[in-house]
C-alpha cells in the first residue's frame, strides 16, 4: 500500500495526548485510591467490585505505558515520515496494548454492576439482569481482543507484515467488530445510568433527594458519551496508512472512557469520607457510621435487602437525614 506525503509536513501532535492521558489517569488513581481507603476502613465493605476496579485501574495503567512507548516510536507523527525501524514497533505496541485499551472500561463497568446488585438486586429479574450485563461485559471484551490476534496467519503480521508475510483478515473486520463492541458496552454503560433513575424517581422522598441520588449514581452516563464517541473514532483503526496520526484522537477517548468508567463506579462510594471531614470525625471514630438499616420504611428503599440499604445509607447518609427530619 502506497503512503502519501501529508501536504502539512512532519508535525507532532503526541505531546498534548500525553498530557491529556497521564493527567486524566493521574485523578483516576486518586480517586480511585480514596474508594478503596473508604471501602477497607471506614464502611469496611471491602469486595469483589473493589477488586474489579483495582484491574480497571492496572489495565488503564497499561494502556497508558504502551501508548508511551508509542510516543517514543513516533505516535502522533505522519506515518510518512517515520523509519521502517519505527513504523513496525509503532504499530507492535500498539496492537500489544490495545487488550489494556479493551479490559480497562470492561473491569470498571463491572465495577459498576457490582455495587448495582448491592443497592437494587433485590429481585429475581434484576439480579439476573445485572449479572447478565457483568459476564456480556467480560465475555464480549474477551472476544474482541481474541479476534484481535486470530486476524492473521502469523500473529507478527499485525505490525510486520513485510518481515512475516502472511494472510490476514481485512483492516475493516477489526473495525467492524470494535463497533458491535463498542455498541454492547454503550448499552451497558447507559442500562447502568438509567437503571437507579428509574428506581429512585418512584419513591416517595423529596426531589432533593431524588436528584442528589440519581446524580451520584449516575455518572456513569458520561462513560456512555465517551464510549460513543470512541466507537465513532474507531474507523481510524482501518486506516493503516497514516496509522500512527490518525489513531490519536481514537486513542485519547480510549483513555478518557476508560477513566470515566472507573470515575463514575468510584465516586458514589467515597462520600462518606467527606461526610467524616465534614463532621470533624477522627479516624478512629466509625460510630456515627455504623450502618443502621431503614428498609422498613417504604420513603427510602421499599422492597430492598437491608445490605443494600445500609450501603445506600452510606453513600447518601447526610442527604437521608436531612430529608427525614
Amino acid at each position: 500500500m502506497e503512503i502519501l506525503q501529508p501536504n502539512e509536513g512532519d508535525i507532532d501532535i503526541g505531546r498534548p495526548m500525553m498530557v491529556i492521558i497521564w493527567t486524566l489517569y493521574a485523578i483516576t488513581i486518586i480517586i480511585v485510591a480514596i474508594r478503596l481507603y473508604v471501602q477497607a476502613f471506614i464502611t469496611k465493605r471491602l469486595g469483589l467490585g473493589d477488586a474489579m476496579m483495582v484491574l480497571s485501574v492496572a489495565s488503564g495503567l497499561g494502556l497508558c505505558a504502551f501508548l508511551t512507548v508509542q510516543r517514543h516510536y513516533g505516535l502522533g507523527r505522519h506515518f510518512f515520515f517515520l523509519d521502517p525501524h519505527q513504523k513496525v514497533m509503532a504499530l507492535k505496541y500498539s496492537f500489544i496494548g490495545q487488550p489494556f485499551g479493551i479490559m480497562g472500561p470492561s473491569f470498571g463497568r463491572m465495577a459498576c454492576v457490582i455495587l448495582m446488585l448491592q443497592l437494587f438486586g433485590t429481585t429475581k429479574w434484576r439480579r439476573r439482569g445485572l449479572w447478565f450485563l457483568f459476564w456480556e461485559s467480560l465475555v464480549v471484551n474477551a472476544v474482541t481482543i481474541i479476534l484481535i490476534y486470530v486476524q492473521c496467519e502469523h500473529v507478527q503480521s499485525l505490525w510486520d507484515p513485510i518481515g512475516y508475510p502472511g494472510r490476514c483478515w481485512s483492516p475493516k473486520v477489526q473495525e467492524t467488530v470494535g463497533f458491535v463492541q463498542g455498541g454492547l458496552n454503550s448499552a451497558v454503560d447507559l442500562v447502568l445510568t438509567i437503571l437507579p433513575a428509574t428506581i429512585f424517581w418512584s419513591l416517595q422522598i423529596s426531589s432533593r433527594l431524588k436528584l442528589g441520588l440519581v446524580v451520584l449514581l449516575g455518572l456513569s452516563i458520561f462513560a456512555f458519551v465517551a464510549c460513543v464517541i470512541k466507537t465513532v473514532l474507531l474507523q481510524s483503526l482501518g486506516d493503516r496508512g497514516d496509522f500512527t496520526f490518525n489513531t490519536v484522537s481514537f486513542f485519547i477517548w480510549v483513555v478518557v472512557e476508560s477513566a470515566l468508567v472507573s470515575i463514575a463506579a468510584s465516586v458514589p462510594l467515597i462520600r462518606p469520607l467527606f461526610l467524616r471531614i465534614k463532621r470533624g470525625k477522627t479516624p478512629k471514630d466509625n460510630k456515627s457510621y455504623e450502618m443502621h438499616p431503614y428498609t422498613h420504611s417504604s420513603r427510602y428503599v421499599a422492597g430492598s435487602s437491608i445490605k443494600g440499604a445500609q450501603l445506600l445509607r452510606s453513600i447518601d447518609d447526610d442527604a437521608i437525614n436531612n430529608d427525614s427530619k
